[in-house]
Formats: structure tokens, sequence, C-alpha cells
């Protein structure tokens, strides 16, 4: 466990838990890093893999894909897009798991919290363990939920529906739009 010392306080460390909640928002988008401006301010005193990481090679940089996977992604041919957790173990540049160093800093807190007397009512005590194990239940659940693949039936339902919509819609607007009809429905949507 990192030694925590004085350099969390309680604000601080409500802070470091809204700093996990985004980083947990990043895991699970797939996007590794440290550099995001939104979790920065929350969690840049502590230390972590993604901070060495950064700090030692700068910003990550995106893998540059072939022109046939390029085009497989910009069709949205499921599995194209390779996966950026592969390479996670990989390399020089290890990012750790940012949502779970994070609580580990502040299970520390709270040992520490817990050893000062701080909080002497056991009750408080029981409350913030409590509340420290439902934030891994809740990250493990949701990634979990992220690595189980669709089941094959499923994929190809969702595929056929979609395709069944994205024909469908000029005829469904076309008495709004008019003529803009084409140029809106061969739109690419970002």
């Amino acid at each position: 466990m990192p030694n925590v010392g004085s350099r969390l306080t309680s604000s601080t460390a409500i802070n470091t838990s809204l700093g996990f909640v985004i980083a947990t928002k990043y895991r699970l988008r797939r996007q590794l890093g440290y550099e995001y401006p939104d979790l920065v301010p929350y969690i840049q005193h502590l230390s972590t893999f993604a901070k060495t990481a950064y700090l030692a090679d700068g910003p990550l940089q995106e893998k540059q894909w072939s022109r046939i996977r390029r085009v497989a992604v910009d069709l949205g041919i499921s599995g194209a897009r390779q996966d950026p957790h592969i390479c996670d173990h990989r390399g020089p540049k290890y990012h750790g798991n940012l949502p779970l160093e994070i609580l580990t800093y502040l299970s520390a807190y709270v040992n520490e919290v817990v050893a000062l007397n701080a909080l002497p009512a056991p009750a408080y005590q029981i409350q913030l363990m409590t509340t420290l194990s439902t934030f891994l239940d809740c990250l493990t659940g949701m990634e979990r939920v992220l690595a189980t693949p669709l089941p094959l039936a499923y994929r190809i339902a969702i595929s056929q529906i979609t395709w069944i919509y994205v024909l469908s819609l000029p005829f469904q607007l076309v008495t709004y739009l008019g003529w803009v009809t084409i140029p809106a429905s061969l739109g690419k949507p970002e």
C-alpha cells in the first residue's frame, strides 16, 4: 500500500474519488493514458503507472493503421478496431489499471484515518470500507460486462435492424426534407 502521509486530506480524498469515476470512464472507453484534461486535476498528486509512463515517454501515440483497416473501421465493421488493452502489458509503456491504483490510494487514506483515530466511531469506519468495496465491485462488474462478447445471434440481429433502419430512413425523411434528403442521408456521421 502506498504511504499517503499528509498528502491526502479529506477534501483531496473526495476529489480523488471523483478522479476514480473519471478514470473508470476512460478505462471503460478503452482509452489508456493520463493526460485527459478532466482527469488530471483530480489525480495529479498521485504517483501512478500511467503518470510515470506519461512523464517518461509523453502522450500516447495512436498506432498507424493500414489502409484496409482504416476503411473497415470507417465502415463500422466489428472487430476492425484493435483492442488497445492488448498491448497494455507489453512494451516500455505500462499504463496500469488507473482506477484500481486510485482505489489503492483511497484505501491507504482510509487505513491512515482509522490508525490515527480520526474517525473514532466504528460505524463510520465500516461505512468507509463498505464504500471502497462498492467502488471495487462496480469497477470489476463493469469490466466484466465490457469483456463479455456479444453472442453472434445478437450481433446479426442488431446488424440487420440497423441496416433496415438506415435503408428506410430516406423514405421517412423525404416528406419533410424534399430533395435535401439525398445529401442528408449520404452524409457520414461523426
